[in-house]
């Protein structure tokens, strides 16, 4: 996949605003708004500037409720100097921190004793002011919290869709309707392939490109050994247990990027057992220059049958064997790698791939051929097998032997089996054949029978089981070899002319894996590849099946979930509680007015008054002159008349 495309793909397709991530939830607590990564900045900024504001208000309204408090505690004695201080400090202090500071000071700063209640007083509202400032202190930086990552939705666009060949082409022009759609096929095989060498982990490559764009970066897979071959033991090389099940787990749609209601709820899991046979059975013809007169004497054509046409198509007609032919001679260099894919519904397996299991089957099998190709030892890989010597001594003084391959073409069988399931009914299918699936059917077994057939809801799903059922046919092992010839190799790594330097014990095995990796990729891009038109397609010999012939599944566009190197999504629940709980705060520190107003002859608002600024000077000359005049500060407490505020105004 071209880099430049994941990084235009990252940032000019996505919606910015309000949308719902059904990942978090279908409720408020999925709604998710996305900007620019700068404006969410100055956005989360902003409020981590909030929370300090309305930690000064909140404050406030804390001061002015112990401030009565204290009040409260000491309701029938009069003030002494201790009490008197802490209400001054409450009373003319702002901020949790100040208050804090001053009450620590208030022991040291008074040449009068303060007794137990007042030292209780002092503890009280210093461990409560400590933990107003650390509380929002830690608010404001879990204010970071907000921001849910790169996670984004796409834009709904006039372009999203499947992009396929006209119909209507000339078969036989440079643009016909096979050309244009092996091409789609193999741009998104080669995209796929790139995709798993730079970000699964069985890739190869530095990562290059930018593996943090799809929702899931990879999807996982997991291989079982020597499992039972599913063909005519007969055929299987190396014994009846020398299969292996490449198997992908559980794949919710939501895991594909599909951000729909019930995209956790639907899921697929693909599985592939595979197995080198023998080529033999298949062989039908080998054809030289004696019977064919085009040929030269040093080349053969040897044709290879899997199975007849069930009914007319393309390459042959009703109960024709469907031939394969591999041309031989002693110039061609390096590897020829082939995959075809056959299904039950159109070709009559031949007997040795019946699999007993009822139902469709569908197959991969892939072929390698390498007449020329040299191998330094013999190798005991089924699919490489090369133990005929031969020696080569030109050009050097000693002797070196090289191996060929043992059989003209060398053969790998798969069956691929795709299960579909949904927690909505409990519903889980057979293993099927992956072929395109009857999609009204798929949607009432997924869920679509618990929902009214016009309601939103089945839309929904039927449109998820739609794109699922016609996508999957494409995501196999074959189509992620075909028509890329000795390029799909892993093993052509490390080839030399050729020669090949190096190989693994099993590297058959490794190959295979490798593939069903990039099957397993070619649905992520499936999905993603619906957002807009592929870059550089010619509009006028394609059309978009989903304008023409599947308009269902326009209720799929502006919902394929991504990650975007240029946006920030945050949480529209997390955005409100801060404003409204600042917001709130803000407007309750003003409890202050109402209550003078309303409350003017209660205690503590009078003395709520009598400690303001104003009074503060008077209160402490008035304090200074009693304790110089020659009042007893060690009977315990200060016994004087508080001024109240119509008595200090006169």
């Amino acid at each position: 996949m071209p880099a430049d495309f994941l990084s235009q793909a990252g940032s000019s397709v996505v919606y910015e605003g309000v949308w719902m991530d059904y990942d978090r939830g279908s409720g408020p607590l999925g709604a998710t708004l996305t900007l620019q990564t700068r404006k969410a900045t100055a956005l989360l900024s902003f409020l981590t500037v909030l929370v300090g504001i309305s930690a000064n208000r909140s404050w406030k309204i804390w001061r002015l409720l112990f401030h009565g408090l204290v009040t409260w505690r000491n309701p029938s004695r009069l003030p002494g100097a201790g009490q008197e201080r802490i209400q001054v400090i409450l009373r003319n202090t702002e901020t949790a921190a100040s208050t804090l500071g001053n009450l620590a000071w208030l022991p040291m700063s008074t040449t009068v004793l303060l007794d137990r209640r007042d030292c209780q007083n002092i503890v009280l509202l210093s461990v409560f002011a400590l933990v107003h400032l650390t509380g929002f202190m830690a608010a404001g930086i879990l204010t970071s919290q907000i921001s849910l990552g790169r996670d984004v939705t796409s834009k709904s666009l006039e372009t999203c869709g499947k992009w396929s060949p006209k119909n209507s082409l000339d078969p036989d022009s440079d643009f016909g309707e096979t050309l244009i759609f092996r091409e789609l096929v193999y741009n998104m095989t080669v995209d796929a392939d790139n995709y798993v060498r730079n970000c699964y982990p069985q890739g190869v490559s530095r990562s290059l490109l930018d593996c943090g764009t799809f929702k899931q970066p990879y999807l996982p897979s997991y291989t079982r050994h020597n499992v039972d071959c599913p063909f005519d033991k007969n055929i299987c090389l190396n014994g009846t247990s020398s299969a292996i099940e490449l198997s992908s787990g559980n794949i919710s749609v939501s895991d594909l990027g599909i951000n729909t209601k019930f995209s956790h709820d639907i899921s697929i899991q693909r599985k592939t057992t595979c197995a080198p046979i023998s080529s033999r059975p298949f062989l039908v013809n080998i054809s030289d220059f004696t019977t064919e007169t085009w040929l030269s004497p040093d080349v053969q054509v040897v044709y290879y049958s899997f199975g007849a046409t069930k009914k007319d198509n393309m390459t042959a007609a009703k109960g024709e064997n469907l031939t394969i032919p591999y041309l031989f001679d002693n110039f061609t260099k390096g590897y020829s790698l082939d995959a075809f894919s056959f299904d039950t519904t159109w070709l009559d397996f031949a007997q040795p791939l019946h699999i007993n299991r009822t139902g469709h089957t569908s197959l991969s099998i892939i072929t390698l051929s390498a007449p020329e190709m040299w191998f330094g030892k013999p190798v005991d890989d089924p699919w490489f097998s090369a133990h005929h010597p031969t020696v080569d001594d030109a050009n050097t003084t000693a002797e070196r032997t090289r191996y060929y391959m043992d059989h003209f073409v060398n053969v790998l069988a798969c069956d691929e089996q795709i299960k579909y399931c949904s927690t909505l009914t409990g519903y889980c299918s057979d293993w099927n054949a992956i072929t395109v699936v009857q999609s009204e059917e798929l949607t009432m077994q997924l869920g679509g029978s618990l929902f009214h057939p016009q309601s939103e809801d089945f839309y929904s799903i039927l449109a998820t089981t739609t794109f699922i059922g016609s996508s999957v046919l494409l995501d196999t092992i074959s189509y992620g070899i075909s028509n890329r010839g000795a390029a799909a190799l892993q093993v052509s790594r490390y080839t030399q002319e050729n020669w090949q330097t190096k190989i693994a014990p099993e590297q058959w095995k490794t190959e295979l894996e490798y593939w069903f990796s990039t099957a397993l990729a070619r649905m992520q891009l499936e999905v993603f590849d619906t957002i807009e038109k592929p870059p550089g397609l010619n509009a006028e010999i394609t059309e978009n099946t989903w304008q023409t012939t599947n308009k269902v599944l326009l209720n799929l566009c502006g919902k394929v979930k991504f990650r975007s190197a240029t946006h920030t999504s945050l949480s529209v629940v997390g955005l409100a509680v801060v404003v409204g709980v600042a917001g709130f705060l803000m407007i309750a520190s003003f409890i202050d007015l109402p209550a003078q107003s309303f409350c003017k002859n209660q205690q503590f608002i009078q003395c709520w008054n009598a400690t303001e600024n104003l009074e503060l000077v008077r209160n402490i000359e008035d304090l200074d002159g009693k304790i110089n005049g020659g009042n007893n500060v060690n009977g315990g407490t200060l016994e004087f008349v508080s001024q109240t505020p119509d008595k200090a105004s006169s």
